[in-house]
């Protein structure tokens, strides 16, 4: 049986994380070797709950001086031992079975380095990102209805080996998304097999509607910086052609809720828009990077 290590970088979410551990607990396998909580808070909010969990699970608390999500999976993921490894979102819940399923995934597919499965929200039962409905193996058009952070299990070692997340990519960073798309393409890049499987892994909940329209800004930029990155780096047009079809269907969104009169869904495209085309245009202070 392979070993995990659960990496869950953290802030602002106390409750969500105690649902989170309560999860983990629950899950079917032996085999769970660590769960590594990478602390970002700036005071002793979750010190708590982890001490509460701490006596009936492997968990690793770390407390760092550092924002963004990335970087903080990564120095998770250096410190891990487990074969494979997995970043759950600190708001996300496991299913049981998902530990099991994985390593029975693994142990067929033994040329593969990835496996994902799908992501609902526990409430609606909805398959959230429009995940694909078959399994498929991942490729550069089918990404965005295969893959993001939380539902990927990587192999440790080929993880680490090509470069892990761009720490300028992701929540708390200037780019604040794509971490995970870029990561798959530069594994696609080398040749790196992943495959999807029509199972649910995570229960996530479903945010239509951000209370903070700023957010759909910085995440523009970080599909724009995305794009940018992949042009510059990599002579890639993929990630750019991605980045013209979601403006083409953010338009045509803006048309329905105009219709709609929707102020917040315009005021939602209009900000992502935005976003999307400062990022491609990039900064003086913020370029896309692959250090670690």
């Amino acid at each position: 049986m392979l070993s995990f290590s659960l990496i869950i970088p953290t802030i602002n979410r106390k409750i969500e994380l105690e649902n989170l551990l309560e999860s983990i607990k629950n899950i079917q396998y032996n085999e769970l070797e660590e769960i590594i909580v990478i602390d970002q808070n700036e005071n002793n909010l979750i010190d708590d709950v982890v001490e509460k969990y701490k006596k009936i699970l492997p968990i690793q608390h770390y407390k760092v001086n550092f924002k963004g999500t990335s970087k903080a999976k990564n120095y998770g993921a250096k410190m891990a031992k487990g074969d494979i490894i997995n970043f759950p979102d600190d708001d996300s819940q496991i299913l049981p079975q998902t530990l099991s399923t994985v390593n029975e995934m693994f142990k067929e597919k033994k040329e593969y380095s990835v496996i994902c499965g799908k992501i609902e929200d526990k409430e609606e039962k909805q398959n959230i990102l429009n995940f694909k409905n078959k399994n498929v193996n991942v490729n550069f058009s089918n990404l965005y209805q295969t893959t993001i952070e939380c539902n990927m299990f990587f192999k440790r070692k080929e993880f680490l080996k090509v470069g892990m997340f761009d720490p300028n990519l992701g929540i708390g960073k200037y780019y604040g998304a794509e971490e995970g798309a870029d990561l798959v393409c530069r594994m696609l890049y080398k040749k790196i097999k992943i495959y999807y499987i029509n199972e649910t892994f995570f229960y996530h909940p479903n945010k239509k509607r951000e209370e903070d329209i700023e957010k759909y800004y910085r995440y523009g930029l970080g599909t724009g910086g995305f794009a940018r990155k992949h042009l510059k780096e990599y002579k890639c047009i993929i990630p750019f052609i991605y980045l013209i079809l979601k403006n083409v269907k953010s338009f045509f969104l803006i048309f329905i809720s105009f219709i709609k009169r929707d102020k917040y869904m315009i005021n939602k495209q209009i900000h992502s828009i935005k976003g999307r085309i400062k990022g491609l245009l990039g900064s003086e202070n913020s370029e896309g990077s692959n250090n670690t």
